[in-house]
This record gives C-alpha cells, sequence and structure tokens, in this order.
C-alpha cells in the first residue's frame, strides 16, 4: 500500500509502513486553489480511473464547494483542467457551468474587455455570446445581458460592471442546457423570454422567462420564471407552489410537440390588475382535453405578495364545453365534493349524451349513478339502473367484475352502505385490469396519455369506487349505542377495554386490514378514527392499566428480520434489542426500523403520548410512570438522533426538551439490504450539502452505505474520500484524517487515492 504525497506539483510515489498509516501522524493540508487547479490535469492522467463514473464529477463539485469562484485563476490554468475533464466519458455528468462560467469571466475580466464597445456578438472558443444591454436595478447604469450558446453548453448569464472593464457575475438562478441530454432533463429544454417590464409597478423592472421543452411519457412540461434584482442578485419571485406541476404552481403539462418546443402554443401567461394595489397579478391560461374527452379552458391567478416578496396562488377557474364528457367529468368532482344530488344531475345530462361515450364510460356512469341513487334514498332507481346493467355484455373483464360484485352486494342487501362497501373493495383490492381502463375509471387526468404509457395514473378507490370509510364513519356516529351487533359490514378484530376507568369498557374495531382508513374507536361518548394501524405479525398491540385505573394502548412494531416473540412484555419491561435506521429506496425515505407508540384516552379519542423508534432498550415502567426518557428521535426524515423526552403535563404527552445532532451515532448503521448504494449515497449527500450547507446527514448516509457495501471495493475508496471531505467540512479533523488516509491506502496509485492523498500532510 502507498501514499502519494505531492511535492512542487508533482506526485511522488513513497512505500508507506503499518505506522505511517497511523492517522495520528497526519493534519489536513489547506490546499490552494492553484495546487488543486494544476494537479486535476494529473490525476485526469490516470487511465485506470479516468473513465470511472463521478470522478470527474467529484473533482467539479469539490471546487465548487471549496472554492466557488475561481475565475481570479488564469484562463489558460482553467482550461487546462476543464479539457482534462471533457476528455472523459463521465463528462455528461458533470456541472458544465462552473467549468464555462469560470472561463467567461476569466477571459473577459483577464483580457480586459470593454462589453459596452457596442459589440452585439463576440466568438469565444466554441460559444458564440450575444450581448445585450439591460438595467435589472434600476439604477441608471446598464448590466450585460450574455447569450451564450455552444453544443456543449448554452447560458444566459447576467454581468455587472464593478470597475473599469472588470465585471462581476450576477448570482442568478438560470438553468444551463446542452446538446445531447437525455429529453427528460432539464438540460434538454431551454428559456424564452415572456416579458421585461415593470409588473410591480415598483420602479424596477421583472424579467419573465419560460423554462420548457423537457418530455417524458408522451407529454412535455415546463414553468415560469420571473426574476427580480434583490441584494446584489436575481431571485425567483415566481409561486413554486407545494410540488412541481401541482396546480398552485406556474407550471404546465401537456401534450408532447415535436420539436425543441420551449413555449408550447396551448399555455399562455397574461399580466392583468384584479385588486386595489399597483402590482398586477398574473394569469395561466390553458387548454386541455383530458381522459374523458372534456375540453375546457383552466385559469390560474397569482397575487403579489409582499410580505413573501413573490407571487402567490389565489384561485383557478374552469370553464367545460357542454358534452357527455365534461358532464361525466364534473359529476366525479361534485360527487366527491359531496354534493350527491348535484351529481345525479349531471350523471343524468352526460347520459342523455350516453351515445357519445365509450361502452367501458357509459357502464361506469350507470354504476356511479346507480350509487348515487342509492346514497340519497332512491333504491329502486338505483335497483332499475343496476338490473339493467346485469342484462348487458360487460365492455371488459374488470367491467364484468365490477358489475357483478356490485350487483350481488345489492341483492344480498339492498343498503347504501353495502353497495358503497363494493365499490370501495373493488378497486381497493388492485385489480389488475388495463392501464387505460385506470384512466377511465375514477381519475380526472389532465393530459390524455397513450395505452402503454408507464404514466396511467394509479386508481383511488375512494375516488374510483366510492368513499366508504366516510359513510361508516357517518353510519357509525347515527348509532344510539357504543357497540351495535348489526354493523351490516363484518368487524375483523375488536380490542375492548375500560381506557377512562368509567366502569364501560370501550371498543376499538377493524373493519379491514387496509391501515389507512379502517380503525374507529367507540366510546359512550362518540365514535372515532385513531391513526392505528391494524396489528399484524410484525406488531406487539396490548393494553396496559395503570395504578391510576386508566389503561394505555402500547403498540410496537417491527421489521420483518425481528422475531417478535423475543420482544413480548416481560416483568413489565420492554425489551427493544435494535435500532433500524432510516433507508434510501430510489428517491424516498422509508423507516426501516421499529417503533413505540403509546396512546391514552382523552374524551372520545385515544391520542398519542409517545412516538419513538425502537433504538435502545426502554422500560415499561419508566413510560407508565412518566419519567424522563433517552431515547432517539426522526429528524428531517433522514435518520435517528439520540433525543430526550419529558412528560408535559399541558400537553399530556411526553415532548422532546433535547436533541443531540452533533454526535454521529454508532448504531445508526445496520446491514439491511435495502440500504443505499454508494454511488447513490455519495449524489444525494453531495446535492443535500450544496443546497443546505448541511453535513451531517450526508455523513450518516454515507457511513451507513460505506458499513453495507463491502464488497464493492473501487466505490469504497470514493466514498471514504467523500467521507473525509464531508468531515473537514463539519471541522470533525480527526475522522476526516481517517478517511481521507484510508482511501490513499487503499486507494494508492488511483486517482481517488492521489486526490485524497492531496488532502493530507504528516504532522512536523
Amino acid at each position: 500500500m502507498r501514499l502519494i504525497v505531492l511535492l512542487s506539483f508533482i506526485f511522488l510515489l513513497a512505500p508507506i509502513s503499518v505506522t505511517a498509516q497511523n492517522p495520528e501522524k497526519y493534519r489536513l493540508r489547506n490546499i490552494p486553489p492553484e495546487t488543486f487547479i494544476e494537479t486535476i490535469p494529473d490525476l485526469m492522467a490516470h487511465d485506470i480511473d479516468r473513465n470511472i463514473s463521478g470522478f470527474a464529477d467529484d473533482i467539479t463539485t469539490e471546487m465548487q464547494l471549496r472554492y466557488g469562484d475561481i475565475s481570479q485563476r488564469s484562463e489558460a490554468e482553467i482550461n487546462r483542467a476543464y479539457q482534462s475533464l471533457k476528455s472523459t466519458d463521465s463528462f455528461v455528468r458533470i456541472n458544465r457551468a462552473y467549468w464555462n462560467q469560470q472561463l467567461i469571466m476569466s477571459h473577459i475580466n483577464g483580457a480586459g474587455l470593454k462589453l459596452s464597445d457596442g459589440d452585439t456578438y463576440y466568438w469565444f472558443g466554441t460559444h458564440v455570446i450575444r450581448i445585450e444591454e439591460r438595467d435589472f436595478n434600476a439604477d441608471g447604469q446598464p448590466e450585460f445581458l450574455l447569450h451564450v450558446n455552444s453544443e456543449e453548453y448554452r447560458q444566459m448569464l447576467v454581468l455587472e460592471a464593478v470597475a473599469n472593464n472588470h465585471y462581476r457575475l450576477v448570482p442568478a438562478p438560470l438553468p444551463w442546457f446542452a446538446d445531447g441530454q437525455p429529453y427528460f432533463s432539464t438540460l434538454s429544454g431551454g428559456l424564452e423570454e415572456v416579458l421585461f417590464d415593470d409588473i410591480l409597478n415598483d420602479g424596477s423592472p421583472e424579467w419573465v422567462l419560460t423554462l420548457g421543452g423537457m418530455k417524458a411519457n408522451h407529454k412535455q412540461h415546463g414553468r415560469l420564471i420571473i426574476l427580480k434584482w434583490r441584494d446584489d442578485q436575481l431571485i425567483d419571485i415566481a409561486s413554486m407552489g407545494d410540488s412541481f406541476l401541482s396546480e398552485d404552481e406556474m407550471s404546465y403539462e401537456g401534450v408532447s410537440l415535436t420539436g425543441p418546443v420551449v413555449h408550447p402554443p396551448y399555455v399562455n401567461w397574461f399580466t392583468i390588475n384584479v385588486d386595489d394595489d399597483s402590482a398586477q397579478e398574473i394569469r395561466q391560461v390553458q387548454e386541455f382535453t383530458d381522459n374523458w374527452t372534456c375540453t375546457f379552458i383552466e385559469t390560474r391567478t397569482f397575487d403579489w405578495n409582499a410580505d413573501a416578496f413573490s407571487y402567490q396562488f389565489l384561485n383557478i377557474d374552469r370553464v367545460y364545453e357542454e358534452s357527455a364528457g365534461c358532464n361525466l367529468r364534473r359529476a366525479q368532482q361534485v360527487m366527491w365534493d359531496g354534493d350527491i344530488e348535484g351529481a345525479v344531475e349531471l350523471y343524468k345530462a352526460s347520459r342523455n349524451e350516453a351515445h357519445s361515450l365509450s361502452d367501458i364510460r357509459a357502464q361506469y356512469l350507470d354504476l356511479r349513478l346507480a350509487l348515487a341513487y342509492s346514497l340519497i334514498g332512491k333504491h329502486a332507481e338505483a335497483d332499475a339502473l343496476l338490473h339493467n346493467l346485469q342484462t348487458q355484455l360487460p365492455s371488459s373483464e374488470f367491467m364484468g367484475t365490477l358489475i357483478e360484485r356490485v350487483t350481488s352486494a345489492y341483492t344480498r342487501l339492498p343498503t347504501a352502505l353495502n353497495l358503497c362497501q363494493a365499490m370501495y373493495n373493488q378497486f381497493a383490492e388492485g385489480f389488475n385490469f388495463f392501464k387505460w381502463e385506470a384512466q377511465n375509471l375514477g381519475v380526472i387526468k389532465e393530459v390524455p396519455v397513450l395505452t402503454n404509457s408507464i404514466d396511467a395514473p394509479l386508481v383511488n378507490p375512494v375516488q374510483a369506487g366510492c368513499d366508504f370509510p366516510e359513510y361508516l364513519e357517518d353510519y357509525m356516529h347515527s348509532l344510539t349505542v357504543p357497540l351495535n351487533d348489526q354493523f351490516n359490514v363484518e368487524p375483523i378484530r375488536r380490542i375492548a377495554a375500560d381506557f377512562d376507568n368509567d366502569g364501560a369498557e370501550e371498543h376499538l374495531i377493524w373493519f379491514s386490514q387496509n391501515k389507512e382508513f379502517f380503525p374507529y374507536f367507540l366510546t359512550i361518548n362518540g365514535v372515532s378514527r385513531p391513526p392505528i394501524p391494524f396489528p399484524d405479525e410484525n406488531t406487539v398491540l396490548i393494553t396496559q392499566t395503570l395504578d391510576t385505573g386508566e389503561t394505555i394502548l402500547i403498540y410496537k412494531f417491527f421489521q420483518d428480520d425481528v422475531n417478535t416473540d423475543e420482544l413480548s412484555v416481560h416483568n413489565d419491561q420492554f425489551y427493544l434489542y435494535r435500532c433500524y435506521p432510516l433507508q434510501d429506496r430510489g428517491n424516498s425515505l422509508e423507516r426501516e426500523r421499529g417503533y413505540l407508540r403509546l396512546w391514552r384516552l382523552n374524551g372520545s379519542e385515544l391520542v398519542t403520548t409517545l412516538d419513538i423508534p425502537l433504538c435502545e432498550d426502554i422500560s415499561t415502567n419508566r413510560v407508565l410512570n412518566r419519567d424522563d426518557i433517552s431515547g432517539w428521535a426522526i429528524v428531517d426524515e433522514t435518520s435517528a438522533v439520540e433525543a430526550n423526552y419529558e412528560w408535559n403535563d399541558e400537553t399530556d404527552r411526553y415532548e422532546i426538551v433535547s436533541l443531540n445532532t452533533e454526535a454521529i451515532p454508532e448504531n445508526s448503521v445496520n446491514n439491511n439490504q435495502n440500504t443505499p448504494s454508494i454511488s447513490y449515497a455519495i449524489y444525494r449527500s453531495k446535492r443535500e450539502y450544496q443546497d443546505t450547507g448541511n453535513w451531517f446527514w450526508g455523513i450518516l448516509r454515507m457511513e451507513r452505505a460505506l458499513d453495507s457495501n463491502a464488497d464493492d471495493i473501487q466505490g469504497r475508496i470514493r466514498l471514504h474520500y467523500w467521507l473525509g471531505f464531508f468531515y473537514e467540512m463539519a471541522g470533525i479533523e480527526s475522522r476526516a484524517v481517517e478517511h481521507y488516509l484510508t482511501a490513499a491506502t487503499e486507494g494508492s496509485g488511483t486517482a481517488w487515492g492521489e486526490l485524497a492523498a492531496l488532502h493530507l500532510t504528516p504532522k512536523p
């Protein structure tokens, strides 16, 4: 094993003895930017490593995070490093915008160019740069808008003059683009200017642009960007909404058009003043033809919010054409909103035009109308529709099954509750019907997708079938006694206990194993639906009576690989043997641990008094006596950290009083097969650090990946390097040195090994 030490910008190889691998003999090295830049071509010269996925991107990411602006270095230095990165197969994945921005700024300032000389075009390398003068900050002096265009990199840059023939790159959330990128990536899209005007009427302009051209699943999407000068930078003041493509965002999704269309003709934005303030509102108008063959115009309105300093969603309005498809669509929405009588009228109007509907829609329409009739007590009308459906040839296998199930249930017991349950269960059981049928049954998809599209929407049994949980709850609230044997639907489990020590039992009832909808709690005072999942083979669910006479419900959940028989109660003690950290699964994070929850009765509802992950032994007696608890807590849905809980008499539950987010917990790692891959752990951690500056969760994630990927030798060298970097950024030098040294010794002779060695220097 060898450690590579950099001397006078030349790598000299020297063998490392076992004692030399001792981290106590090394400290972190303060690497000047010129040293790092000059080293890059030498690192990239390693043929064995130069095309390994991630290395060029790792170099670029460290340059950004460690040094940021390097444009004061010479253009030749920067270009030599960049050209060495471009020669790799992984070039497609690096942030070309960073390097090109540094090159352009180094060239302009280094050559003493004067952008106001009147030239509107400038050639730099392979780039064609169009120059415009714009006054973004309304100070009477122009800034310079550069339209940079080449095959490898396209972007709009804004420069501000700060001294004679010297310019500053103005920070702005403007994406970059390039040829040859995946069609669904933002990098494959483009920007078009919509407006440059003072739409807020505050004396300075707003720059409105359309981002679009990205495609996926026979659709394309985009959004509006509104840039405003503030604090020496351009910030986006457009409404971002709750999530991408949500109704409260200035975004669109539509039918995919041929070619790179950034601003499709079916969506437009307008400014209009509809209130008393001087700022103009923005309206987004889009035409849709949805999967119900309904054509309509949707208008979203956004109002300026000075306190939030951004546009905020105000309202949405839709104007529908008169057609059977639109009546059916509107009937569905009205039904979901609870206006059953209004839905009946719309279903009837659609039925009058049923000749224009497909067979599956026509039969589904009759089922929905029968359900609506039943829910408002018109059982004769419902019975007639269902009887007529029995005489028809089913339009599909699924529709035949649905008709048979609904009519049989209604014949056996002709109640609205029974019909509703049959409709719900058919969809809740996950029948494997064709995706195009899913689009026609219950869902509303603004943009129709093709039969073979992977984006066919999932069917919500409440919408496609019936809101059985809601109607069941209404039915149960109508009972005059706390427990009635005539439910017309059969409970599958009951737990009875005197939870409030009043001499009468309360009942916890499950009507289904569905974890979201079906637990109910019945008391003398009423009915509630507490969030208590159905207990399965990984669950211990018991009641325990306190000294006060009240009873608490204790619920423990464990993962499949834990023997719950070992976790029963012995002498009033819960033995919790293992902690399950959160794991990365693709782009989602799920709980891969167990948890302990306690409920107590408060009035007619069970309320949660404790909810902690299972990470260590916790005595039941401590919980029952309301002592302080040293346990764990889930923080920002990425991992569990040490926490201290105290009982709070005001909230009547345990509350977290302190978190230890500085410590990296030793037992936060497990060998679960669902731990993140090394490449994903590094990617996610880098992105998170770039976006938030938070290193803690990245360390936890990468430590788990290190513990769980023993066979990925090359990946582990890279992972040790990034753990060294993160610990360095966190100011934990000893751990940083340890990981850098491991990467340098285990990766001796490799690019990552030499890069890690660059960060170390022997102690004097």
